[in-house]
């Protein structure tokens, strides 16, 4: 079971949602989909289009692996972009910040 942690800030003429995100390691492919299911919908509930996002996390899939190319596909249908392009633990870059 993933966990994940949101607030909303709003200033003066901007709303900036910051976000937590943890997946426990495991490479079965069944977990990787609900995982993915699951952070679309936690972040279908947030009005990317009307405001900004900051989110971070161990989401324990190597962004460089094949079993990230659904993370991917998803990040880049909301407009996120993976800032972390060097390895955070053991030669793989499973910390991700959007």
């Amino acid at each position: 079971m993933h966990r994940t942690a949101s607030v909303k800030i709003r200033l003066a003429k901007q709303i900036i949602h910051v976000a937590s995100i943890y997946r426990p390691p495991s490479k079965n492919l069944d977990k990787i989909s609900i995982f993915h299911e699951q952070l679309t919908d936690f972040l279908s509930g947030m009005d990317l289009k009307a405001s900004s996002l900051l989110m971070a996390g161990d989401v324990n899939i190597c962004w460089y692996e094949s079993e990230s190319e659904q993370l991917k596909s998803m990040a880049t249908e909301m407009g996120l972009a993976q800032d972390i392009n060097e390895p955070t633990h053991n030669k793989q870059t499973i910390d991700h910040f959007y």
